[in-house]
């Protein structure tokens, strides 16, 4: 969570500067970030960001000219509507990662992904336990909601694709499944009768993040059925085909005398097991039992497959993250150079 504040104001020969305070707060702890700016500095920093988004923000600035009223008063005024100005632009998720923005505010980039994660992980845990418990309906009343529900799915289906190659915990697994699987009906259903207007283009975009999302929910249920399959049968059935197929082998080739599990040489004897087939039918049989090791083997196979693409997919989208703090820290360099420049540009005037 960050707050703003502009607590006073220091008069510099025929200006003043409005001193910033933001107060950020998280699991680690607070931190304050302090900066001074003109008025006609908040006029520009508008301007460029309109300029960068190629459309007008819906946040307005206090009126630079005022009649009949007191210095003071004026400066109050002032205080308090730049606050509220700056705190709309930071609750406004699509502009306070803006680079202007947190050039503007000495902002480091990783300040709004950990304010990101906490809330991303403190509202999935409240979502999968109402999704379990049964106690509440996911409600999508808007578009904006609707792209926060995503976000939250997005998380969901990572949490499991990296629950399913650590700990194999199913039971959660499937519980955050089932979560997710509640969100992508609702955000199909928000897509079908929401009246909000979006634009043909922005729904074509969300239809096809939607089903991207319900091809990765498809897989990893996909997987997890299969993980359980895979856990019940090899604890079980796998031992009891063992022990039949052995049996079985031991009656077709043994002779029923002390050579039990070699094949006889010469005429083979009759047993109660080759009794009841002709030629055909054994050679038969025993297609069928390569057939099905090697239709267990290709499953087996197929298991492994799916894990090792499930890990690239993780993997991938770990680096996907990585990058991004990596383009923080290019952001956060490329303000400290800036900054360096300009103490230079300073520096020279006194020199």
């Amino acid at each position: 969570m960050i707050t703003v504040d502009i607590p006073t104001t220091t008069e510099v020969s025929d200006y003043y500067l409005y001193n910033i305070q933001l107060t950020v707060q998280s699991n680690t702890g607070n931190s304050l970030i302090k900066v001074s700016k003109r008025f006609s500095d908040f006029i520009e920093f508008k301007r460029q960001l309109e300029a960068s988004l190629n459309t007008t923000i819906p946040y307005n600035l206090p009126s630079k000219y005022t009649l009949f009223k007191p210095q003071d008063k004026i400066l109050d005024e002032r205080r308090t509507a730049l606050s509220e100005f700056l705190m709309s632009i930071l609750q406004d998720e699509q502009l306070r990662t803006n680079r202007i923005v947190l050039t503007f505010l000495n902002i480091p980039a990783s300040v709004f992904a950990e304010i990101d994660s906490e809330k991303i992980k403190a509202r999935n845990n409240n979502l999968l336990q109402q999704t379990v418990g049964g106690s509440k309906d996911i409600v999508i009343d808007s578009a904006q909601k609707w792209l926060d529900v995503v976000r939250d799915t997005k998380s969901l289906l990572q949490d499991v694709r990296s629950k399913l190659f650590s700990n194999l915990n199913l039971i959660d697994c499937k519980k955050k499944l089932n979560a997710a699987k509640a969100r992508l009906d609702a955000l199909s259903s928000y897509l079908v009768t929401s009246k909000e207007s979006i634009g043909a283009g922005e729904l074509k975009r969300r239809r096809d993040l939607l089903t991207n999302l319900n091809n990765d929910y498809n897989d990893l249920n996909s997987l997890t059925v299969g993980l359980k399959l895979n856990t019940s049968s090899n604890g079980h059935n796998s031992d009891r085909t063992a022990t039949d197929t052995r049996s079985g082998r031991k009656e077709l080739f043994s002779s029923g005398g002390t050579n039990e599990g070699r094949r006889v040489l010469g005429k083979p004897k009759e047993t109660a097991f080759t009794r009841q087939f002709d030629n055909k039918q054994l050679m038969h049989q025993q297609q069928q039992v390569l057939m099905k090791r090697q239709d267990q083997d290709l499953e087996s196979l197929r298991s492994v497959i799916q894990r090792q693409r499930a890990i690239g997919t993780a993997i991938n989208e770990e680096l996907a993250i990585q990058n991004d703090m990596l383009g923080g820290l290019n952001d956060q360099i490329d303000q400290s150079q800036v900054k360096m420049n300009y103490a230079k540009q300073k520096i020279n005037r006194l020199s």
